[in-house]
């Protein structure tokens, strides 16, 4: 193999494992935040730059956060976002109907 090839070998080999690290560390924040969630430690920071407990975002800033994720993000991490305020907005919507229903 001549020189030029042996650089773009070397390059295509680097370019993968950089691809290889990002998709583990992305893997990585979907697992912390699900675990943050199950926790109950999941923040979201908005965009004044202050943090909240998703458990104390009122409905109205879930359905707000989760519209801006789908119109301004992409990828895994947005997709899980997605997933865990959309759980959170359904575990609220159960619980409402459970209180309601003993009324």
């Amino acid at each position: 193999m001549g020189e030029m090839a042996e650089y773009y070998m070397d390059l295509a080999m680097e370019q993968e494992a950089e691809m290889e690290a990002e998709e583990y560390f992305r893997a990585e924040a979907i697992r912390g935040m699900e675990r943050n969630y199950m926790m109950g430690v999941l923040l979201w920071t908005g965009n004044d730059g202050k943090s909240i407990l998703v458990q104390d975002l009122g409905y109205k800033h879930l359905e707000n956060c989760i519209s801006f994720l789908k119109r301004m993000a992409r990828g895994d991490v947005r997709g899980k976002w997605v997933e865990l305020l959309g759980y959170e907005m359904t575990k609220r919507n159960a619980t409402k109907a459970l209180l309601n229903k003993g009324k």
